[in-house]
């Protein structure tokens, strides 16, 4: 299942909020280091130690001190909630793939998360998909409109007397080209029109029949590998689970 999901990514999103970000002096005054290194976590770092010592070096620097023990403690509850079912789903909807290329929530601790990531993941490829053509059709309406200023402006050049016989005919060749551009474009929106429209109604009956479902049927529980607490599927998500398989493997 992780193959699968790797396949389908187009590109690695930038790293969550808190992970790299150089702390201030009046953060590093201020810090509650156990908030810190849950922010941290959360947001999908992948070393704990690591990560650490750029704060702490960033403090050291206004004369204070990093508290690592609370860190790691702040860090390890927050690994344990980025690693959660629900948030598995919200991570692959917005196509953050920074989790399970760290290896940051194996399935030996997190039953299910990798399952859930692809399913919000299927998600934002269906709409990434439908934004391809939309961006397409944005950037020919921009064509059309910059073709059509530039015909205004041939059109008053034409029509000046400073301009000679040979400039007015190779002014009107110009135009006429624009002209066919233009002609071309609106074809060619009509055509993407009716993909996006097409590709958007797959997105969203994906999200409303599948994703929405699949969200639904998430266990509660809380999965926290560090007391052994063992994961079991509800009895309505083992229904889900032949059609989730044959649907991500689409």
């Amino acid at each position: 299942m992780m193959d699968r999901v790797k396949s389908l990514a187009l590109v690695v999103m930038l790293t969550q909020l808190g992970a790299c970000a150089v702390m201030s002096k009046q953060q590093c005054m201020d810090a509650n280091w156990r908030e810190v290194g849950y922010k941290v976590a959360f947001g999908g770092a992948a070393s704990q130690v690591e990560t650490f010592e750029k704060r702490e070096k960033a403090c050291a620097k206004y004369g204070e001190i990093a508290n690592y023990s609370h860190f790691k403690q702040g860090f390890s509850d927050g690994r344990v909630d980025h690693c959660q079912l629900n948030n598995a789903l919200e991570l692959g909807v917005k196509g953050q793939l920074q989790t399970l290329e760290n290896h940051l929530c194996p399935e030996s601790d997190y039953p299910g998360f990798n399952e859930a990531f692809e399913v919000g993941f299927k998600l934002n490829r269906l709409r990434s998909i439908a934004n391809r053509s939309n961006n397409l059709i944005s950037s020919l309406n921009s064509k059309i409109y910059n073709n059509r200023k530039r015909i205004d402006r041939i059109s008053n050049r034409i029509n000046s007397d400073e301009v000679d016989q040979e400039d007015r005919k190779r002014l009107r060749h110009e135009r006429r080209r624009l002209h066919d551009d233009i002609v071309y474009a609106k074809r060619e929106i009509s055509h993407l029109e009716r993909i996006y429209y097409d590709d958007l109604a797959e997105a969203r009956r994906y999200q409303d029949y599948v994703y929405n479902d699949y969200a639904y049927s998430l266990d509660d529980r809380y999965v926290d590998p560090r007391v052994r607490r063992q994961y079991q599927r509800p009895e309505n998500q083992n229904e889900f689970e032949d059609r989730i398989d044959d649907i991500l493997k689409r």
